[in-house]
């Protein structure tokens, strides 16, 4: 049983991440509404993602001079803890600070969260040989949501029912980091990552058109959320801070379940694969994209731009990114198809059937003749 260990840690250490995404976004969100205007949202998430992408740097600088991802997985959560104890009291006992500190929370928020799903993926790689990998990454996945259900409709109702303060919610973000610092101590160690640098990645993604389509798919959900954030920060931004914190935990529910459907892009990929890929389009990329999300914002809600449009561009900018994203998903069928195949013939997709799992030379040629026979149509 010792050697499930490590499974059983990282099928707990999401759920877990996921809960602290969603109680540090809605945390900082409050917080810095409650000093600052809406308007100021874009330009945060402009200088958060600039500080995200060195952050990113700066890990990835530390593998390869040897530092283990496993010790990453286990240092960063814990240092993270103590930061969040930092700000609670700094918050608590220097209020006069409440600008500055607001501003820096917001910072680390997004910046120990990405990390922590970084630094997730890359130690579960390693983790997971490919057996392992069909059985359980799958449930990982699935984890997610379910952490992130749990937090909105879970545990802020249940923080709200005792009255625990917003400043008192990143306490309960501490103890989650905390713990998922210690969960990770029991994954096994691995080697150096065997990735190599970036643009390894970059290189490989060039060369395989699903990965193009996945990393455009990432990039139209990111940039959509960004819109969609300033907007609705815009207007909860009039409201009590009870109301804010809890429709902020509501929104985070919805949004689980609209991004559901993007798991599945991820589908006809390896196990391996994935984790790799994953670890680079949730990471560095998406802070890219953050940064275009950012500065379009900006720019659709500028004065010049609301003179000539009126105040929805933004609504119309999110209505064209959404032409745009169904019409690659039409185009991104075939090469879905393909890098299925590629997987299901090399016995790589992650099913547990019997009957699915060990392909015969009959079956693999079957589905070759029908899936060639199709393509021709």
């Amino acid at each position: 049983m010792v050697h499930h260990c490590p499974h059983v840690s990282c099928l707990m250490c999401l759920p877990i991440s996921s809960s602290v995404t969603v109680l540090g976004s809605v945390t900082r969100d409050t917080i810095f509404l409650r000093v600052y205007d809406s308007r100021y949202i874009s330009h945060m998430v402009l200088v958060m993602s600039f500080a995200t992408a060195y952050a990113s740097t700066a890990i990835s600088q530390l593998q390869q001079r040897g530092v283990l991802a496993s010790t990453i997985a286990c240092a960063f959560p814990a240092v993270s803890s103590v930061v969040m104890l930092v700000f609670w009291g700094v918050l608590i006992h220097v209020p006069a600070l409440v600008h500055v500190t607001s501003i820096l929370l917001y910072m680390w928020v997004e910046i120990s969260g990405q990390l922590l799903a970084q630094q997730f993926w890359d130690t579960c790689s390693g983790a997971f040989n490919v057996t392992d990998s069909k059985q359980y990454f799958g449930a990982i996945t699935f984890g997610s949501t379910i952490g992130t259900l749990f937090a909105s409709f879970g545990l802020i109702p249940i923080m709200r029912t005792y009255d625990v303060s917003t400043e008192g919610t990143l306490v309960v973000v501490a103890l989650l980091q905390a713990t998922i610092g210690l969960s990770m101590l029991v994954v096994t160690p691995i080697p150096p990552p065997r990735g190599g640098p970036p643009t390894s990645v970059i290189s490989e993604i060039q060369r395989r058109s699903y990965l193009k389509h996945v990393c455009f798919f990432e990039f139209g959900a990111t940039v959509a959320r960004v819109f969609v954030d300033y907007s609705t920060l815009a207007i909860l931004g009039q409201y009590p801070e009870a109301t804010v914190k809890a429709a902020l935990g509501s929104i985070n529910g919805v949004q689980s379940f609209l991004m559901m459907p993007l798991q599945l892009l991820w589908l006809p990929l390896h196990a391996l694969d994935r984790s790799k890929f994953k670890s680079f389009v949730t990471g560095p990329f998406r802070s890219l994209a953050r940064v275009l999300g950012a500065l379009l914002s900006m720019a659709l809600t500028s004065d010049v731009v609301t003179s000539y449009c009126g105040s929805s561009a933004v609504s119309v900018g999110v209505i064209v990114l959404g032409l745009v994203w169904f019409g690659d998903a039409l185009a991104a069928r075939q090469a879905y198809a393909a890098e299925f195949y590629a997987s299901l013939k090399k016995g790589h997709m992650d099913v547990t059937s019997s009957h699915l799992v060990d392909f015969t030379t009959d079956q693999v040629g079957s589905f070759e003749i029908c899936m060639e026979s199709r393509w021709t149509l």
